[in-house]
């Protein structure tokens, strides 16, 4: 018999071991993410996988002494790729997913996997023990295979279908949902759906999810759909490569929680030397629950309590001691073999309107234009020039500025992009612009940013259903502005046609970034702006 949280009360202050599940009833639930640094190297797909499970079960296992309801794993965190595929055909890559992925029951049929004589991977059976041994709802990523002929529609001409597969188990370690990702990220031999899936499973303790993975995350369909349609709590599994200064994983994920009020639970593959990493708990506008984006290869379990949404209301919390985070030692989960500084992407900004900010002038008020999208800044800055002298020392340079076309992500695809921002450079040149001081660097801070407002023009109003925009800001511990700091509006005005502003409300002196940053479906696909 489960024992409910809400029975024990604050004697979970006390008894950290107990293990019991979160009712309907309650106003929160505990939920769990993890940075994971997989396996990706073994005598096949199937050897890999199965030490990732059994590294997953270790997980799970701790997470449940702190009661966690539910946990997500990140992508490819079961089924890991090897890290070279110099050489490798499209046609080997795709045998290599045959062999590693699973074949899938129907999540209606809600089958037990755990000690099933079912066609299924003896990694995705161990998950499902997991779940049921632990009680607890586990989301996983894994490569899913299907077989079909050549002539079916959709069918690939190998005769089977390779898709990046989100699974959820149930306490009993059923399997009761699936969900296939939909917009793909470099990711040749995968597969994807014919038309978006929306994924929902409901849970015992009265919360509905939806799914989404990586990528989908800067696209309309399914993450804006199921945001606004299906519910307030998301999970999200990621192998996010981040980018300086607006696509930074932390940094991105809670803007697109903040901006549509959701409970994001966001996992991490973690890898820095390829700027992997970065994982949290978003609480919508209530802000980050706890989140890492380490800069050395680890495997970190974030447990907090989240609030529940009812009615529209994100319910007050009833334990604000609880949130957590604890890394594992090399002996409880032997997957990290080396201690890499990260690195990290940096956005191109020769295609940009750009301006220097000059600190000594305490206020700025400046409108930048880019290819028809206008943009008004208001900063009241100070300096320290006293500070700025100091040998020996490093600190930042800002600009400000617009872009509004289609970059590519990966290097294979545009996008449409709409930006309007403040960033920060190493000096007073647009190269510097996005790159950061080494580690060992002395940096100081003598720029201080007091009030900060911009503003985006909107001049043709039927683009704007075929957008959406992010508040994106980010510190120098690659972690945002605290949300209690900024305000941001998302409306249509009748007077200037000023669709969104974001403001800073309280000084801040380790910005890198302030930022609305859109995305412009309307041009995915078009041709690459040049600079």
């Amino acid at each position: 018999m489960q024992v409910t949280c809400s029975s024990l009360g604050a004697l979970l202050l006390l008894l950290p071991m107990v293990s019991c599940a979160s009712s309907p009833s309650s106003p929160s639930y505990i939920g769990a993410v993890v940075e994971y640094r997989p396996v990706t190297e073994g005598r096949d797909g199937l050897e890999v996988a199965a030490q990732n499970a059994n590294h997953l079960r270790t997980i799970v296992k701790k997470a449940s002494e702190s009661s966690a309801d539910i946990i997500v794993f990140p992508e490819v965190g079961l089924s890991s790729f090897p890290a070279n595929l110099t050489g490798w055909s499209t046609a080997r890559i795709r045998e290599h997913y045959y062999h590693m992925a699973s074949y899938l029951p129907d999540s209606r049929d809600q089958v037990v996997l755990c000690g099933s004589s079912g066609n299924y991977t003896q990694a995705l059976k161990s998950v499902s023990c997991a779940a049921r041994a632990f009680g607890i709802y586990v989301v996983v990523n894994h490569y899913e295979k299907v077989d079909c002929r050549a002539e079916q529609p959709n069918c690939a001409g190998d005769g089977f279908l390779i898709y990046n597969t989100n699974v959820v188990f149930d306490r009993q370690g059923r399997l009761i949902a699936r969900y296939r990702k939909y917009n793909l990220f470099f990711e040749p031999g995968v597969n994807v759906t014919a038309a978006a899936e929306i994924s929902i499973f409901d849970t015992d303790f009265g919360v509905r999810f939806g799914q989404i993975i990586c990528n989908d995350i800067l696209y309309g369909e399914p993450a804006l759909e199921l945001a606004s349609k299906h519910g307030k709590d998301v999970v999200f599994s990621a192998e996010w490569f981040s980018e300086l200064p607006f696509l930074t994983s932390v940094q991105a994920h809670s803007a697109w929680a903040y901006a549509n009020d959701v409970n994001l639970l966001s996992s991490g593959f973690n890898e820095p030397a390829i700027t992997n990493g970065g994982s949290g708990i978003y609480l919508g506008r209530a802000g980050i629950s706890r989140a890492t984006i380490p800069n050395v290869a680890s495997n970190v379990l974030i447990v907090t309590e989240i609030p529940k949404v009812i009615n529209g209301q994100r319910q007050p919390l009833s334990n604000l001691t609880r949130p957590k985070a604890y890394a594992f030692s090399q002996s409880e989960v032997p997957t990290v073999w080396d201690n890499v500084k990260d690195f990290m992407y940096k956005d191109d900004f020769r295609t940009y309107t750009t301006e220097l900010v000059d600190p000594k002038q305490l206020l700025h008020e400046r409108k930048l234009c880019n290819r028809g999208l206008c943009c008004d800044f208001k900063i009241d800055v100070s300096f320290n020039d006293n500070l700025a002298k100091q040998s020996g020392k490093d600190y930042y340079r800002y600009r400000i500025g617009v872009f509004n076309g289609t970059r590519l992500f990966a290097g294979l695809f545009t996008v449409g992009i709409q930006v309007c921002g403040l960033f920060f450079c190493r000096d007073d040149t647009l190269a510097s612009c996005g790159d950061r001081f080494s580690p060992n660097s002395s940096v100081i801070n003598p720029t201080v940013f007091h009030k900060i407002e911009i503003k985006q023009i909107v001049s043709d109003r039927s683009e704007y259903r075929k957008t959406f925009y992010l508040p994106m800001t980010l510190t120098a511990n690659l972690m945002p502005v605290d949300y209690s700091k900024i305000k941001y509006q998302n409306y249509l005005s009748e007077i200037d046609g000023t669709a969104r502003k974001l403001s800073l409300r309280e000084s801040e002196s380790q910005l890198m970034a302030f930022a609305i940053y859109g995305r412009n479906l309307a041009n995915d696909g078009a041709n690459l702006t040049k600079p």
